[in-house]
């Protein structure tokens, strides 16, 4: 691509960029209108709500970082058009096919008030098959109008072949993603299918280099990657900003009858809360699904090479994993005592419970048959497992306890005093069936958290999912889920700093950490023949970091003046004089 039509593409991109700032305020009526003017071969597009309001949205974000931005000053600098404009409706930027138009097929189409002043006011050239040669951005671009919208383009043939489209990408959009793009701020699609396959012939070569230098199944993995990107109709992204917070909508639509397709119509989604089988506690992290591990024992298997030990326990704890149906992992911060400060929590539910608890002896045991793998003898002395150890609230459990005194010479009573403080005086691993079908595993605590967990998952006593944090996150996410994550960032950074103050250990978080109650949030699930992920940040860690941020600048610009101040001393000799008065 020339230097000439890059010029081209970037305030393009830059106008569609600062739009999509717009406030949720603004109407995203004619969203669906516009897409239905881009052809349905298309590469890919992108549609803004609207530049209306937009310096209130940015000023909104610029005063939280501190920075001025006034977005209309600069699109009036950038395309000064006047009041030809149309302020309130949707703009949009088509990619066609970029091999044939040499990566210069891209469209821009801009509502208009009033589209032969618009164009006018582009210093139009003589009219062409109503084709006009304007000057965008001090660049020469071919300029047509289409009903209330003008297009704007490098390549005459592109503007053409949008112009006289017939088939159009909006007339099969599915219920789910027209809705994702009458509310999202901006909205990308990617036909990533003909992308991938457009430039297979180039791809394919540099996976072969990457799977034989990685080794193990990972050429496989990378081709079923390929393949699957092969088969997607369209990745869509919808991004959403507002006072809440910012929410990010990825959809994913596999070619009809495709492999892809048919997977993401196996998801089983849930109503319930998938972390509601973890205790109510101050929860570092929590995820929960209702589909079990998904591709992990897949992933698994293609990877586990090595001796044929090693591949048959691969194997082995992939068709462990394989047979769980639903699941819910967590790890909690942990209240100062004898159980140690870290919590970890696991809820599995499988077809047989006794069965899975017999499997996972058989895989413990296989364990310490794995040659290839150092350290393992040493492991094998420290690690003691016992089977049917505890029985708690009438349930039989096995524990795995670690005896540090086992780990060898170079362990030092200092470093046996810092994990127990951090793990527990007597750390132990504990897993039994609690019903027919339920498994918990917990570690952390000692047996009066296994009780809690047990009472958690059987009569939903406390569970994590009543936290105010998680509840007003998950209002954000899909009513219906295959799974669900939360992320406590605030609680993951004060965890930190209290393991660096009981083990004397340097703090490396210079700052407070404000309790937020505020988790980043992550869902996936399946509407229709559609799967969507969604990413929820929220204005309150947002606003957190912001706030941290200026306080470590303004500590390091008052360091910075302190330097300067000790140098102007120096420089001017005062200090010399002091010394030389006292001798």
């Amino acid at each position: 691509m020339s230097i000439r039509k890059q010029s081209i593409l970037m305030p393009a991109m830059a106008l569609l960029i600062a739009a999509s700032f717009a406030p949720p305020a603004v109407s995203a009526d004619g969203a669906l209108d516009l897409v239905k003017q881009f052809p349905d071969d298309a590469w890919g597009f992108a549609v803004v709500r609207s530049i209306d309001n937009v310096d209130t949205k940015c000023q909104m974000f610029a005063e939280k970082l501190g920075s001025p931005l006034q977005v209309k000053v600069m699109l009036n600098a950038l395309v000064p058009v006047g009041d030809a404009l149309d302020t309130t409706k949707p703009i949009g930027i088509v990619m066609l096919d970029a091999v044939k138009y040499e990566q210069q097929g891209w469209v821009m189409l801009v509502p208009a008030k009033d589209p032969k002043a618009l164009v006018e006011a582009l210093e139009p050239g003589e009219e062409k098959d109503g084709i006009r040669e304007c000057t965008f951005v001090g660049e020469t671009v071919q300029s047509a109008i289409k009903g209330k919208w003008v297009l704007v383009s490098p390549d005459r043939e592109a503007l053409v072949e949008v112009l006289k489209c017939e088939k159009f990408a909006g007339s099969d959009f599915s219920k789910v993603r027209a809705e994702a793009l009458q509310r999202s701020d901006i909205f990308v699609s990617v036909s990533l299918g003909k992308v991938t396959n457009a430039y297979k012939a180039k791809i394919m070569p540099m996976v072969m280099i990457a799977g034989a230098t990685m080794g193990g199944g990972v050429l496989g993995i990378l081709e079923s990657i390929v393949e699957g990107a092969g088969q997607t109709q369209s990745l869509d992204f919808a991004l959403k900003l507002d006072s809440n917070g910012v929410a990010l909508t990825v959809l994913t639509s596999g070619r009809k009858d495709s492999d892809l397709e048919k997977d993401i119509g196996k998801w089983k989604n849930s109503s319930e809360p998938l972390v509601g089988w973890l205790p109510k506690e101050e929860f570092l992290f929590a995820w929960g699904s209702n589909d079990g591990f998904g591709m992990v024992p897949d992933i698994l298997v293609a990877v586990g090479g090595g001796s044929k030990a090693t591949k048959a326990f691969t194997k082995e704890c992939a068709e462990l994993i394989r047979g769980i149906d639903r699941c819910a992992i967590g790890i909690s911060a942990l209240p100062d005592g004898p159980g140690g400060m870290v919590g970890l929590t696991m809820a599995l539910e499988t077809a047989d419970s006794g069965e899975f608890i017999k499997d996972v002896r058989s895989a413990y045991q296989n364990v310490w048959l794995l040659e290839d793998v150092e350290g393992m003898e040493i492991a094998k002395k420290a690690l003691i497992h016992t089977a049917d150890a505890e029985t708690i609230d009438g349930n039989k459990v096995d524990t795995i306890r670690l005896d540090l005194k086992k780990l060898g010479d170079d362990v030092s009573a200092a470093d046996v005093m810092q994990f127990e403080k951090i793990c527990g005086k007597s750390p132990a691993i504990r897993f039994g069936a609690i019903d027919s079908k339920r498994v918990v595993v917990s570690f952390g605590g000692g047996e009066s958290r296994f009780k809690s967990v047990v009472g958690c998952v059987k009569s939903g006593d406390s569970p994590l999912s009543a936290n105010e944090g998680i509840s007003t996150a998950s209002s954000r996410l899909p009513g219906a889920r295959v799974s669900e994550g939360f992320v406590a960032i605030d609680t993951i950074l004060r965890f930190f700093k209290r393991v660096a103050t009981v083990t004397g250990g340097p703090d490396r978080i210079p700052f407070e950490v404000p309790v937020l109650n505020a988790p980043l949030a992550v869902a996936n699930a399946r509407q229709g023949k559609v799967g969507r992920v969604d990413l929820f940040v929220p204005m309150k860690m947002i606003d957190a970091g912001v706030k941290i941020r200026q306080q470590m600048t303004a500590g390091m610009d008052d360091f910075d003046e302190d330097e300067d101040e000790d140098e102007d001393i120096g420089s001017s000799g005062k200090a010399s004089d002091d010394d030389e008065d006292e001798e």
